[in-house]
């Protein structure tokens, strides 16, 4: 369903696997779960101007604590964060008035 997704919203099956166009991470454990190597890489491969896309918000936070934190690390490296499931962007005004409340 995750990828289905990301080619829903315009990404080629193809980029989604090539290294050299998108990074993808993928990761089987839980959301629960502290220590995720996949998730702490694609965290600090972003770079300013980026935007880090999940399906779900859930995917990569254990909490909606996490997930602030998560979002307000992003936002301060400014770097926008996407929520294709929950159609949060944070990339624009509302967005980030969204994430917000």
């Amino acid at each position: 369903m995750q990828i289905e997704a990301l080619i829903s919203h315009g990404l080629d099956l193809q980029d989604i696997y090539s290294a050299t166009v998108l990074q993808c991470y993928s990761e089987s454990m839980s959301g629960s779960v502290r220590n995720r190597p996949e998730l702490t890489k694609a965290l600090r491969a972003v770079t300013e101007g980026d935007t880090f896309v999940v399906w779900k918000s859930d995917r990569i936070a254990r909490s909606l604590k996490n997930l602030l934190e998560i979002v307000e690390d992003l936002t301060d490296r400014v770097v926008a964060f996407k929520s294709l499931t929950e159609e949060v962007y944070t990339g624009s005004p509302m967005g980030s008035f969204f994430i917000s409340m």
